[in-house]
């Protein structure tokens, strides 16, 4: 089992980066990976919004379309709605 630790130090980038080398050789021009920017996932951002749109459409195309999925009752509670995660999940 590994530490909260070893993944904190592990370097994603530099790793997607030594395999995508690995795969398309010495000579290859690997392009810097964008940065992730953590504070998008707070409520009242674009990022969040963008979030919650995305999930409505899945959710809308996997129940009209997935005969497993016709028979669930969906609630998305996203960041929109007022309150903590765990409140709205108990209060549902």
């Amino acid at each position: 089992m590994r530490s909260a630790l070893h993944f904190e130090s592990w370097s994603f980038p530099v790793q997607v980066r030594r395999e995508m080398g690995a795969v398309l050789g010495p000579e290859a021009r690997i392009p810097e990976l964008p940065s992730f920017d953590g504070n998008v996932i707070t409520p009242g951002t674009a990022f969040m919004a963008r979030l919650a749109g995305m999930l409505r459409a899945l959710f809308a195309a996997k129940l009209g379309a997935d005969p497993c999925w016709a028979r669930c009752a969906l609630l998305l509670s996203d960041s929109s709605e007022p309150g903590e995660g765990e409140h709205k999940a108990s209060t549902s």
